[in-house]
């Protein structure tokens, strides 16, 4: 079992519609409500014949499964990745809509956290923080890190 990622998109421009179309959801054993994800597989799918996928989304996606216990709000979508950020899913999808998009991530189990912006051509920065309290305390709100416990409840 992955360890999970917590990441949040913020919605290009405030509006979440700009998005919407890789928004997915599906039908989930322990819940009466679905699961809402960024799939990735509408960004940037999975070739069909490949022998080693999971390489190949690590190569591409940033990540070895799509992303899953997602939420949607109107300023975003928080979701989960197995292990890290998808920064090369979330690249991807600033340059299909033609937007800048700032992507938020926090993975408490390896001790990191980041901020990636991407410019609508596909350039970006990822800054990482490890451990996490090294993070600018603007991140550490964003994510609500705390600096004694990890997290703020």
């Amino acid at each position: 079992m992955p360890n999970d990622c917590y990441n949040y998109l913020e919605a290009p421009d405030g509006d979440l519609s700009l998005i919407a179309d890789y928004i997915s959801t599906q039908k989930v054993e322990w819940s009466k409500l679905p699961d809402t994800f960024l799939d990735f597989e509408k960004i940037l799918p999975t070739p069909k014949k490949i022998k080693d996928f999971y390489s190949w989304r690590d190569e591409h996606w940033g990540t070895r499964s799509n992303s899953y216990e997602g939420q949607a709000q109107d300023e975003g979508i928080s979701f989960n990745t197995a292990w890290s950020p998808p920064v090369g899913a979330i690249v991807a999808l600033a340059k299909r809509i033609g937007k800048s998009l700032r992507l938020i991530y926090d993975e408490p189990g390896m001790d990191f956290c980041g901020e990636l912006i991407v410019t609508a051509d596909g350039k970006h920065c990822d800054e990482v923080y490890s451990p996490r309290s090294e993070a600018p305390e603007h991140l550490k709100e964003d994510l609500a890190i705390d600096k004694d416990d990890g997290f703020i409840f």
